[in-house]
């Protein structure tokens, strides 16, 4: 039985009354790797002591996408495959904001009082200690902190994780599927590395157009439905520039989800 889908906001409804009131992890969440969920285990702990619902705040698109449309592939996770990280990770509301000029303009202060206290009604947040927010990042930890106090919501500064001698992050890590480094990929993103596709009727496969791609060559990997249930193994051969196919076509056309890459050894 797979986990349920977090309950998703973006200031089109309320948030629900017994949704008030959570612990948050702020951040953008390409990608939920071991770092990510260090924060979400600490906000998993406040939310269990205080009876609290457990939150992530996650854009869309991905700020990068809006500031810059026509930037190279890049991302790792696609908004169905976190949702289903998400609920794998006991997450019970998304709050999911349109990342668009009127959210990449609000002041930090604006974030804290509009929506982390009047939307969200938020008990606490849980952050980086490189987090920053606001118009041209202009907010930090620091300015959290200050809001913070006086009891409007406690927040938790979670020191940076290190893998392979250096702070582990996004940005690595997409570094490491570029180069085709596909094992450490994996470590850092604890096998959830989900990404969305849609297979045609000639066994072809449609990537996102901001997914980011291993290099071309034959991969392992495994098809879940949209709610995550798996629908077995398949080789899917990807050639430049970004054409991919499946190996049979035991898979029917629609959409999809690819989980557990890895390169596959015909020698």
């Amino acid at each position: 039985m797979t986990p349920s889908l977090p309950r998703v906001v973006n200031h089109d409804s309320a948030v629900p009354l017994d949704l008030r009131g959570s612990v948050i992890v702020l951040g953008n969440f390409d990608g939920v790797h071991l770092g990510h969920r260090a924060l979400i285990e600490r906000a998993r702990l406040l939310a269990d002591q205080r009876g609290a619902p457990l939150a992530v705040m996650s854009s869309e698109p991905h700020p990068r996408q809006f500031l810059n449309p026509d930037i190279a592939p890049f991302r790792l996770s696609s908004r169905p495959g976190k949702r289903l990280v998400f609920a794998a990770n006991g997450i019970d509301l998304l709050y999911e904001p349109s990342f668009d000029v009127a959210f990449a303009t609000r002041s930090p202060q604006d974030f804290i009082v509009d929506i982390l206290v009047g939307y969200l009604g938020v008990s606490g947040v849980v952050v980086g200690d490189d987090f920053r927010f606001g118009h041209k990042r202009s907010g930090g930890v620091e300015d959290l902190v200050k809001a913070g106090r006086g009891g409007r919501f406690s927040v938790d500064v979670i020191a940076e994780l290190q893998l392979e001698q250096a702070r582990l992050s996004s940005t690595r890590i997409r570094g490491w599927i570029a180069d085709g480094k596909l094992a450490l990929a994996h470590q850092a993103l604890c096998g959830a590395w989900l990404t969305s596709v849609s297979i045609v009727e000639d066994g072809s496969v449609l990537f996102e157009s901001h997914q980011l791609l291993p290099p071309a060559g034959h991969y392992q990997v495994q098809l879940l439905d949209r709610s995550g249930a798996p629908l077995g193994f398949e080789i899917l051969t990807i050639t430049p520039p970004r054409h991919a196919h499946l190996s049979t076509d035991r898979v029917g056309p629609g959409a999809r989800l690819i989980t557990d890459w890895r390169a596959a050894d015909f020698d």
